[in-house]
């Protein structure tokens, strides 16, 4: 992400902009994909419960990943749990498994849940290549000056599955992101 972000720093249209500027804070990090199999199985040990992105409470369900609220959440319920906990006088497992039923209740689980089928949908050769590039042969047609006649969007469309689908990988893609989102 460094040298992504020096290279942006020299594009010809940002370099006037901030030739004075000052670095103040740099952080970057790779996030998981929001795949529930990459959570740990419990949220909760002896004296440990886990919230936010260290119990990989992520969701991709493709517009953007979600986490922040999901840590802010799952925060509050660590500390309400810890208080409890602190009440009794007993950090065991046996009082702290009581964050993860209500965990379970939050609608943080219940979005992870909700949305998992989204986060597979994403991974898939149809989502990764063949989609992107039927839109960019599209776009490159719909918007391309040419001295002819310009075809039907309809037309163009339809070349442009032909060149990188199928109509029924589309129709598949469509029923699944239905049913996942």
């Amino acid at each position: 992400p460094h040298d992504v972000l020096n290279h942006f720093k020299t594009h010809p249209a940002i370099a006037d902009i901030i030739r004075d500027g000052e670095v103040v804070e740099y952080s970057a990090h790779v996030v998981s994909s929001g795949d529930k199999r990459a959570m740990p199985k419990e949220l909760y040990k002896d004296g440990i419960l886990l919230a936010g992105e260290s119990a990989n409470l992520l969701m991709n369900a493709g517009e953007a990943i979600q986490g922040m609220d999901y840590a802010m959440r799952s925060g509050i319920l660590v500390a309400e749990t810890i208080v409890k906990a602190k009440d009794k006088g007993d950090f065991s497992s046996a009082t702290l498994k009581e964050y993860r039923k209500v965990m379970d209740e939050s609608y943080v689980m219940k979005d992870i849940n909700g949305f998992q089928d989204a986060v597979h949908l994403l991974h898939t050769e149809t989502m990764q290549q063949k989609v992107p590039n039927l839109i960019c042969d599209f776009g490159r047609q719909f918007f391309s000056i040419k001295n002819k006649p310009t075809p039907k969007s309809k037309d163009m469309l339809k070349g442009a599955v032909k060149r990188h689908a199928s109509y029924w990988e589309l129709v598949e893609l469509g029923f699944k992101a239905g049913k996942s989102l």
